[in-house]
């Protein structure tokens, strides 16, 4: 027997998505980051995202950038002990990832910018590990902020730009 023909599903990013993915995923990721507080957890691999996300930045190397900065957010959320906040920013926040790794040639963000970035993760980083929590918020959304500008920045000047199905967010793995 014939095995089933393969389907491609084809999802286009547009800004009312990303707009709506980010006013959700900020304060899911203020709730993992609560999570962490007052807890011995080994947040070495996010250490090791973090280095990597640097070295992509000084290699301009965006798509590795993209992939560690990933990484990086798995990590807390894992380390959050939550499995369902885990499932849900995994779902959520993987097709915004698909989208940019998808895009990657379109992006030409300059090295210092990456490098911005990757600073401000090692910097929530070194604040969750010091246990100032409101601080690590405070990062995190300033972070979070500059990759939602681009975002939109992007989906205004190319609304048509789609993600094949092997990268949707419910498949969506590094």
């Amino acid at each position: 027997e014939k095995p089933a023909p393969r389907r491609t599903c084809v999802t286009v990013q547009t800004r009312r998505d990303t707009e709506e993915i980010y006013a959700i995923r900020l304060p899911l990721e203020k709730l993992v980051i609560d999570c962490l507080a007052n807890k011995k957890v080994n947040l070495d691999d996010a250490q090791a995202a973090c280095e990597r996300m640097l070295q992509a930045a000084h290699e301009g190397n965006v798509a590795e950038f993209l992939v560690a900065d990933l990484a990086f957010h798995q990590v807390l959320w894992k380390a959050s002990n939550n499995l369902h906040l885990e499932e849900i920013l995994g779902r959520l926040v993987g097709r915004g990832f698909a989208f940019s790794l998808i895009t990657v040639r379109q992006r030409r963000p300059a090295v210092d910018k990456l490098n911005m970035i990757g600073l401000l993760h090692v910097e929530l980083l070194q604040l969750i590990r010091a246990g100032e929590i409101e601080q690590a918020k405070i990062t995190l959304e300033a972070s979070m902020d500059r990759t939602w500008m681009e975002e939109v920045n992007l989906t205004d000047a190319r609304p048509t730009i789609r993600s094949v199905g092997s990268l949707r967010s419910s498949t969506f793995t590094t």
